[in-house]
């Protein structure tokens, strides 16, 4: 195989496509958790967890084996409890007041502590935003102190019940896990996130992981330098002791339909310039948009070879798929039947197609 190619069968692997996982949990250590969105939390692992069935996901929160933090470049991810402190510690210098959203709204900076205080303080059991709301008394602003709060890892986002729902609910950390968000170092959860990267997108560039973290070019290439890596060529690192098992990878089964979701986190791993494991270059518009946030993708072979939206209609799912190129009446069959599993796995009576 090409170095492409076994690029692509290894990340395959190792991100666990193919549904060849078997425990959420896990998962989300393997690939550095998922963005916390639904139901692009639930899809990601959907496509990685063999059989995964709703209550499987949903346990992550209830029995608080999970969180939302701040994770790679600042965003929210749903992440293990065990990993929490060190993604914490790594991503500790994302936790900036955002001035320019209190500025925005009218806020006196020297006020936030007081706000935030209050916020807290109605957050000791999960309650919705609009509770937030009248504790701060704010016509419009709330949002940024509660983002600030989220961000430094004082107050956690907790999902609705159903798995297409965004309606979150928040409470004090200290409150759900039973005492506060403890950090590790930021220099040694660095290059354990450096590590972990690897492990679950290298073959990668070094611009590939300060693109995917967020970080300073120093902060990411002190990262990468404490760990032992292998240029397997083409600037592409990897860890050392991955090497044969990288070399042995096995090609992607040209039948294999992976179903990825915004945001999925292999869409999100690296960018532009890292994409060609997965994505023709010619078709790049048509994956990502004008923000460069993932859309939805049909993976054939592990390669991008659509894209799709959803939306309700009625007790059913309606899906748009836009194939990169027209597919033969047996490999579109095989794709709507994989949509309608995935409509199931999301509570709805049926998918259809336009």
């Amino acid at each position: 195989m090409s170095l492409l190619d076994q690029a692509r069968a290894f990340t395959y692997e190792r991100q666990q496509l193919g549904r060849s996982g078997a425990d959420p949990l896990a998962m989300l250590d393997d690939i550095v958790g998922v963005y916390s969105s639904h139901p692009s939390a639930p899809l990601t692992l959907r496509a990685r967890i063999k059989d995964l069935a709703p209550p499987a996901f949903t346990r992550l929160d209830e029995e608080r084996l999970a969180v939302r933090i701040a994770g790679p470049r600042g965003s929210i991810h749903l992440v293990s409890r065990a990993c929490a402190g060190k993604i914490a510690g790594a991503f500790s210098s994302f936790e900036v007041h955002n001035r320019s959203a209190y500025k925005y709204f009218g806020i006196d900076e020297a006020q936030v502590p007081a706000l935030q205080a209050k916020v807290l303080a109605a957050a000791a059991e999960p309650v919705a935003a609009g509770v937030l709301k009248q504790a701060t008394g704010l016509e419009e602003g709330t949002n940024a102190i509660v983002g600030s709060l989220t961000r430094s890892g004082q107050l956690l986002r907790l999902a609705a019940p159903g798995l297409r729902s965004n309606a979150l609910r928040y409470v004090r950390t200290e409150s759900w896990l039973g005492a506060p968000l403890e950090r590790d170092q930021p220099e040694a959860a660095r290059a354990w996130l450096a590590e972990r990267y690897l492990r679950a997108f290298g073959p990668a560039e070094r611009d590939d992981f300060r693109w995917w973290s967020g970080f300073a070019a120093a902060e990411a290439d002190a990262a990468l330098a404490a760990i032992d890596t292998t240029d397997v060529g083409d600037g592409l690192l990897l860890r050392t002791e991955d090497v044969a098992a990288f070399e042995q990878a096995r090609p992607v089964s040209p039948t294999a339909i992976d179903l990825i979701p915004k945001w999925d986190m292999l869409a999100m791993g690296y960018p532009a310039a890292g994409r060609a494991r997965f994505l023709d270059r010619d078709n790049a518009d048509r994956a990502y948009d004008h923000r460069g946030d993932s859309i939805a993708q049909i993976l054939i072979g592990g390669v991008a070879q659509g894209a799709w939206t959803m939306k309700a209609a009625g007790k059913q799912l309606q899906f748009t798929l836009d194939y990169f190129e027209r597919p033969t009446a047996k490999l579109r069959s095989a794709v709507e039947a994989e949509f309608t599993e995935l409509a199931a796995f999301l509570g709805a009576s049926g998918a259809v197609f336009r």
